[in-house]
């Protein structure tokens, strides 16, 4: 079985909602610039563990995203949110954080996002915000000739 564990470092950005203008005759559709730049971060985050050939297998990914504590927070609500008894259950949404790694690392570290068959998501408050990605995947045998 194959393994990639890295964190990125920086407060993790949702997917944006895609934006459209119209040139002429044409729709141009583009990401957000904040979600642009956050892919970007996990991207060259991701060519530092990418394997030789891109990973052709099943693929489980399993992220954590650690969210900023907010400043209003007590000491005490504080030391909560640090030990997992309050979690972040605002915006941002687990599926849209989740979707903006898995764009980054299509074509870094698999090859096609279809390749993932398990995807562990989850959310918490962190003294450093980030996202630590696990991606695990059984490596292919290869046949004597």
């Amino acid at each position: 079985m194959g393994c990639i564990e890295f964190i990125v470092p920086g407060i993790p950005v949702p997917q944006g909602r895609p934006r459209f203008v119209k040139m002429g005759n044409f729709v141009k559709v583009y990401d957000p610039q904040k979600s642009v730049n956050y892919k970007k971060l996990i991207k060259e985050a991701g060519e530092k563990y990418k394997p030789l050939n891109l990973i052709e297998e099943p693929v489980d990914l399993i992220l954590f995203f650690s969210l900023p504590i907010p400043k209003a927070f007590s000491k005490a609500k504080r030391k909560l949110a640090l030990d997992y008894d309050i979690f972040p259950l605002g915006k941002p949404d687990v599926d849209n954080l989740a979707k903006g790694v898995i764009d980054a690392l299509t074509g870094v570290i698999w090859k096609d996002d279809s390749q993932i068959i398990y995807l562990g998501v989850s959310k918490g408050y962190g003294e450093e915000p980030g996202v630590e990605i696990e991606i695990r995947w059984i490596c292919a045998k290869k046949e004597n000739k």
